[in-house]
């Protein structure tokens, strides 16, 4: 595991290569499943957590303006928010609830970046309707691929995400699961997740074992309350320690194992009760549990194999501590399986977006805006784009990022002004609109044969279609096939997933019913066939034959030679073989 923590956010623009999006099937799943999330073809994955937005119908613009910029800065493939994502304490009507989620799920529908959520101890309290009425109201929303695993598990909102192979697109190669640690406190604490919930993620984990060939596959799980455990993993101190917080009459500071740039500024209020970490822990999947519900607490700490995590509050409404209020950027990587984190910090991302250089305040959300929007049409292709058309792009993403660059350099007076920045917004947003479908080149090759059509061309992601006919005399075709030899074979419906040109061969099979000498093509070989090509070689008197039959000894020509030979095997062979 990899983690380091940002006091400064940086826009990094990801490498735009020639992908090759899979062509996905239609499932029938769960919405989680049915999003069919996957690897990029680099081989990562990255997921922006945010927590405790905590606010009511009308959400501080601070948050407000912080979440698109997090979004363009991180280009995610997934969002996830864990819990207290609204204030249910401080809505007057039940009506508003709907307004409150609205208020940042609005900005991620319009972003087109799938959403994940999980419920936190605030999200229903108050006057705020029931989780499962907020869950429909989150599923409203087509970015949503949160959903709720039924009535038989305690709570709303325990589900799994898989995220799919970069190349093997039927294939579970990661997980994310999400828990609903409840809704209540009780008199011993917070709430905890129940044996249903736990039931149900044990056989889940043990049915994605199984499909993976018997394999565990790696998983990360998102909650609101931390588990229980945190205070085994912290180390006691005394009153006199600097940095320590107190929970239930005794002193805790970070252990030294905790990730670099970690912070405890309060003590943390976990689950009271529960076996859940024992649980997950015996079972061997989890390699992080991500949590939120401490507001001012940002820290990664190991403890018996498992990662546990705390992402702050980047609300207002609620308490917080305006140097850690930001996001989480968890990468997961698919070849080792293992993850790397980072945070992006509100102030030191809102403070890079806007300078002065003539006075007045340049807006870049709309070049960010572009930028993410380009990046995102390419790392999610569905289709592969032509040379010409993804270069033109490429160059003006080339163009923005140097723009961003300046512009986040604080220690500089940018050297570009209003109008440059919007020229190159634009330019992006045409290159996207001006892309083409890639074209692809393919050659028959007749391997022998003759065949009309020598090349054609078709476009990434389309269906073949009918295919060219090839003949070759004494020979039945077998179809066209990748190789001269074996390879796969092409049908109509073999589909083009790679953009790269391609020959296609012929391949052919002995024809059965071939017969040599049957020159008048009567099913036999005999003294008629004679006299037919005799006949032909004199001058024609109305003779029919079959060219190819004819040539016996098939030098590609009629002459005395063959009616020689024909007459030797009639006569009883004498060695002869007509081909």
């Amino acid at each position: 595991m990899k983690t380091r923590f940002l006091r400064k956010a940086v826009c990094v623009l990801l490498v735009c290569a020639l992908t090759v999006g899979a062509v996905f099937p239609a499932f029938a799943g769960t919405p989680a499943e049915d999003a069919h999330l996957h690897f990029n073809k680099d081989g990562k994955f990255r997921i922006l957590n945010i927590s405790d937005i905590q606010d009511d119908a009308t959400l501080d613009d601070r948050v407000k303006d912080f979440i698109p910029r997090a979004v363009y800065a991180a280009q995610p493939d997934l969002i996830v928010l864990t819990g207290d994502n609204i204030y249910g304490n401080v809505i007057l009507l039940s009506d508003n609830t709907r307004v409150a989620i609205a208020e940042f799920m609005d900005i991620f529908q319009t972003l087109g970046v799938p959403v994940a959520i999980v419920f936190g101890n605030h999200d229903d309290s108050g006057n705020a309707l029931s989780k499962e009425k907020q869950m429909q109201i989150y599923n409203s929303y087509s970015v949503s691929i949160s959903y709720d695993e039924g009535s038989d598990l305690d709570g709303c909102g325990t589900y799994n995400v898989p995220i799919y192979g970069s190349t093997e697109t039927d294939k579970v190669k990661f997980n994310l699961w999400m828990f609903d640690t409840g809704s209540s406190t009780t008199l011993s604490g917070y709430d905890h997740m129940r044996d249903s919930q736990l039931n149900w993620y044990v056989s889940k984990s043990n049915e994605l074992k199984k499909a993976n060939g018997g394999k565990l596959v790696p998983s990360i799980a998102f909650q609101h309350i931390i588990v229980k455990e945190i205070f085994d993993a912290l180390n006691e101190a005394t009153i006199l320690t600097p940095g320590a917080v107190r929970y239930n009459l005794k002193y805790y500071v970070l252990p030294e194992t905790a990730a670099p740039g970690s912070v405890l500024n309060e003590h943390p209020c976990p689950s009271t009760s529960g076996d859940e970490f024992s649980v997950v822990r015996q079972q061997g999947d989890v390699l992080a549990i991500v949590s939120g519900h401490d507001h001012k607490n940002c820290f990664i700490v190991p403890y018996m194999g498992i990662d546990l995590i705390n992402t702050p509050g980047v609300g207002f409404y609620s308490y917080g501590d305006d140097a850690l209020r930001g996001a989480r950027i968890i990468d997961i990587d698919e070849q080792t399986g293992t993850y790397s984190t980072e945070m992006l910090i509100l102030a030191d991302l809102a403070q890079t977006q806007t300078y002065a250089p003539t006075g007045a305040a340049l807006n870049s959300l709309p070049l960010r805006e572009a930028r993410f929007r380009a990046n995102e049409r390419l790392k999610h292709a569905e289709t592969v784009f032509s040379t010409q058309s993804l270069t033109a792009l490429e160059e003006a993403l080339a163009q923005a990022d140097a723009i961003l660059r300046d512009l986040d350099d604080d220690r500089k007076t940018s050297a570009y002004d209003q109008s440059a920045i919007d020229q190159a917004a634009s330019r992006v947003n045409t290159c996207v609109q001006n892309l083409e479908t890639a074209s692809i080149r393919v050659t028959f090759d007749a391997n022998g044969g003759t065949c009309a059509v020598q090349d054609q061309t078709y476009l990434y992601g389309a269906a073949c279609g009918s295919l060219p006919q090839a003949t070759r005399g004494r020979y039945v075709l077998d179809g066209w096939f990748t190789q001269p030899k074996g390879g796969e074979q092409i049908t109509e419906h073999t589909q083009f997933t790679t953009a790269d040109d391609r020959i296609w061969y012929a391949q052919w099979s002995a024809d059965t019913d071939w017969l040599p000498g049957d020159a008048d093509q009567d099913n036999s070989v005999d003294l008629r066939d004679v006299t037919v090509l005799q006949r032909w070689l004199a001058g024609g008197w109305d003779a029919q034959l079959e060219f190819d039959h004819a040539d016996v000894n098939a030098d590609g020509k009629l002459d005395l030679r063959d009616v020689m030979l024909l007459r030797r095997y009639l006569a009883g062979g004498w060695n002869v073989v007509l081909v």
